[in-house]
């Protein structure tokens, strides 16, 4: 039977580079004002998103070769995401097979380039999967898929029990433990955190790096 445990990581910082959201919204004209003052606000937002927590998480994730879905809200989390695991990747000096379906992709080459993920996920690479995703790709995950990671938290419960039946939709005889990883920013997120929790009937507790070790990353 499969136990699963919550954790949550608070009060992350990001770290090195800055992102400059009035530069990125750009100067001229003002037509665009509201696109303009939309990507501002975000990009205003993922400064505040825990990137130092997340780097570090998805290190240690890749060094235990543990299989992972992240979830972020959009295009621009995503890619910071990514660009996070990359570089993981190269600090831990390990192979990461890791995929991302952006929704401006077509249909057709986001389907082609899942299945063709998923296949090597199912087969005999030995590269340690990594889905980042977003709520509008449901696709399942890869069975040996292990734990979960919330960039960006859910808005309710129901999006995180949404989120949790994607990402461990296999069908799982053999048991095993498997860990939902919640990043917390602020007040807000807390608040939904103690929500969720309620919610669902679950305990969340404080994530410990050292605790990853006890996931089990592939199947005997």
């Amino acid at each position: 039977m499969r136990t699963t445990r919550h954790h949550y990581i608070a009060n992350g910082t990001r770290d090195g580079r800055e992102v400059r959201a009035r530069d990125a919204a750009g100067r001229d004209g003002e037509d665009d004002y509201a696109n303009k003052a939309t990507r501002t606000r975000r990009l205003t937002t993922l400064r505040r998103r825990p990137q130092r927590a997340c780097a570090t998480l998805v290190r240690e994730l890749i060094r235990n070769d543990v299989a992972t879905c992240v979830y972020a809200d959009d295009r621009t989390a995503m890619d910071l995401v990514m660009e996070l695991v990359r570089e993981a990747a190269r600090d831990a000096s390990v192979d990461v097979d890791a995929f991302a379906p952006h929704d401006d992709m077509a249909t057709f080459a986001r389907e082609r380039d899942y299945n063709d993920w998923l296949a090597r996920a199912y087969g005999e690479s030995r590269a340690t999967p990594m889905l980042v995703t977003t709520d509008a790709f449901s696709s399942p995950t890869p069975a040996r898929t292990r734990c979960l990671v919330h960039f960006d938290f859910p808005r309710d419960a129901a999006q995180y029990r949404a989120r949790m039946a994607s990402a461990f939709s296999f069908d799982d005889e053999c048991g095993g433990e498997l860990r939902v990883i919640s990043l917390i920013v602020g007040a807000g997120e807390a608040a939904r955190l103690r929500s969720t929790a309620d919610a669902l009937r679950c305990r969340v507790d404080e994530f410990d790096i050292e605790t990853l070790a006890e996931i089990r990353a592939r199947e005997p």
